[in-house]
């Protein structure tokens, strides 16, 4: 993967992963229905060539009354970003018990921009004068 990619592609799925504390798996996102693609291209400049997703994680799928869209191209960065994360946890050759785990490791090896103002936040070291 370039640079590019990463940085404006993949960069806010991983923020996204790190902000909601969950593993993305595909049955959880669905394709709009009709209606709701009518009520996205009432309240949105889409790109209407493509295919619109809404993601219904268990933690979030009851809890709020928005709906987290996003479309195809979004949806493989995030696959993309939960693929990043798995690998680096596999690379550090250790066992996780869950999936939080998994994120409190990858956010210690991973640039702290992409967990900041999450529970997985690095420590920040703030020298007292």
């Amino acid at each position: 993967m370039d640079f590019f990619s990463l940085m404006f592609k993949v960069a806010p799925a991983l923020i996204m992963i790190f902000k909601l504390g969950i593993d993305p798996k595909e049955e959880e996102i669905l394709e709009l229905t009709e209606e709701q693609y009518e009520k996205l291209e009432l309240g949105e400049d889409i790109d209407k060539s493509k295919k619109w997703y809404m993601w219904l994680p268990p933690k979030q799928a009851y809890e709020s009354n928005e709906i987290m869209v996003m479309n195809e191209d979004d949806k493989e960065f995030l696959f993309e970003a939960a693929r990043m994360i798995e690998r680096y946890c596999q690379k550090s050759n250790k066992t996780f018990d869950n999936y939080d785990d998994k994120l409190k490791y990858a956010a210690s090896v991973m640039p702290g921009e992409f967990s900041e103002n999450t529970k997985y936040e690095k420590v920040k070291i703030k020298i007292i004068k």
